[in-house]
């Protein structure tokens, strides 16, 4: 642990997990800052409070080897990614569903559980609200992206993709940025694609 410390006595720098995590994000709420972040091993969720420095176990739902999570807004959802014995790619979008209120602190007994999306996602970004995220599919062919919320689930689907090979970002709410995959054989280009007209313009190469 760091030994400087800032006003208040807190040090300026601190470790907040000592096992390996898949994925963390920090929050807001009633004027305090959290931070929420998955183990590795486990899968299981916690909450540590910037402030308190208290650890809180918000979920016992194991699941192992995540490999990238994406948080929603209020980091009540999540996309969590992984692959599985036969190297598929999985996605599940699901929610935290909290523990009893007499739960003992750092003991809590809350689930994790919601649904798979379609195998094999490669590329997925998520809004800078935080509210939606985006990821492209494949079927029977055919190449679509897809725009779905955290809660209500809701897809739309934005035609005009020729291929799949793109690295995706969300730089602002209603632009995406897409980029071809490095390759030596082709040459690489960067679009922005606006999500409202479904226009793609290029960037750069």
């Amino acid at each position: 642990p760091a030994t400087a410390t800032k006003a208040g006595g807190l040090p300026k720098l601190y470790k907040i997990s000592a096992e390996p995590v898949s994925g963390a994000a920090a929050f807001a709420r009633d004027g305090t800052e959290y931070v929420r972040f998955v183990l590795l091993e486990t899968g299981h969720i916690y909450e540590y409070g910037a402030t308190t420095t208290k650890t809180i176990r918000l979920s016992n739902t194991t699941a192992p080897a995540i490999k990238e999570v994406l948080w929603s807004d209020n980091g009540d959802s999540l996309v969590v990614r992984y692959l599985d014995e036969n190297d598929v790619i999985k996605t599940y979008l699901g929610n935290i569903f909290y523990p009893k209120k007499d739960a003992a602190p750092g003991e809590a007994s809350g689930e994790f559980f919601g649904a798979f999306l379609e195998d094999n996602i490669r590329e997925i970004a998520i809004s800078p609200s935080r509210e939606k995220f985006f990821y492209i599919r494949e079927s029977a062919g055919q190449t679509a992206g897809v725009v779905s919320g955290f809660q209500n689930k809701k897809k739309e689907t934005s035609p005009g993709f020729l291929f799949s090979e793109w690295l995706v970002a969300w730089p602002k709410n209603d632009t995406l940025v897409l980029t071809t995959k490095p390759s030596a054989r082709v040459e690489g280009f960067s679009y922005s694609y606006a999500l409202a007209t479904f226009v793609f313009k290029r960037l750069i190469g």
